[in-house]
């Protein structure tokens, strides 16, 4: 019996070894992305439920982008469905539309793979995934928009998206929304696409040389196609023209003594704005500037 007892001892794990592992010590694994230790936490674990914080274990991982991670979850049973509350996030979002934030386009495909709803609405102003690729620049929203599209995404949820695809998406990708049906309402802080599209000529004031002629025929060259898609150069919003709220914001940028002076190239771009939308057919309103 001696014997016996010591067997148990060293080779039997006591109980609360055996126990599933808490959700905060295999978020945390995930968080530092170390797969061999999630591959060990995972087996026997609730992989679905949230630490302390609200995160999963696949919320966290598509916030961090660790696509092996994230498949070994997916092997072990996690939901695409379930919201979770990563670090970063004030409310609960699904996988999809976290990977879609932080432009994480492997871990998109995969948990499509998976069968994430692509159109699945979540957090306080519950919108899809195609919503999430603009909250900031992560520098790959056109694939982002590309992997979703060609899931199928619906475009019925996402207010706004074409003002915010036409400052982070180049022409091609504009194109293929309007193409897929994407709605011309106006961003909230954004405006009408066409606003939204030739904003950023205004504030190309701040930069020079190369920077600022970038800026600007990067603005003419999304203008100029979303006038060849259909824009209204006359469009109003808040009861002014698109031409009206232009004028105004270069006329406060101008003037502001808060700012420096207009650069040269600054007011070729705003000028050259002006032409192009003239010959659209906006009216001008008898702008000028400040000399």
């Amino acid at each position: 019996q001696a014997a016996l007892a010591l067997l148990v001892f060293l080779f039997v794990p006591p109980a609360a070894a055996r126990m599933p592992c808490g959700s905060d010590e295999l978020v945390l694994a995930v968080a530092f992305g170390d797969l061999v230790e999630v591959e060990r936490l995972v087996i026997g674990a609730a992989v679905d439920s949230t630490d302390s914080r609200g995160s999963t274990a696949l919320t966290e991982a598509c916030r961090n982008g660790h696509l092996d991670i994230v498949d070994c979850l997916l092997t072990h049973g996690a939901a695409t469905s379930i919201c979770g509350k990563p670090r970063g996030f004030n409310d609960a979002k699904v996988p999809l539309a976290i990977a879609a934030q932080y432009g994480h386009v492997a871990v998109m495909r995969r948990l499509l793979q998976g069968r994430a709803d692509v159109d699945q609405l979540c957090g306080k102003d519950a919108t899809p995934p195609l919503s999430a690729v603009f909250v900031h620049g992560n520098g790959q929203e056109d694939e982002c928009v590309a992997v979703l599209l060609q899931a199928g995404a619906s475009l019925e949820f996402a207010p706004g998206l074409l003002s915010k695809a036409v400052t982070r998406c180049t022409v091609a990708t504009v194109a293929a929304l309007v193409d897929a049906g994407v709605s011309w309402e106006a961003a909230d802080g954004l405006g009408p696409p066409l606003l939204a599209a030739i904003n950023p000529v205004i504030f190309a004031w701040c930069n020079v040389g190369e920077v600022s002629s970038r800026i600007t025929e990067n603005a003419l060259a999304m203008a100029d196609a979303l006038l060849k898609m259909g824009a209204d150069p006359n469009r109003k919003w808040r009861g002014r023209t698109i031409l009206s709220h232009f004028k105004a914001r270069a006329r406060e940028t101008q003037c502001s003594r808060s700012r420096k002076p207009w650069c040269g190239d600054s007011r070729v771009g705003v000028v050259r704005v002006l032409d192009l939308l003239e010959r659209a057919g906006a009216r001008r309103w008898r702008f000028c500037f400040v000399r």
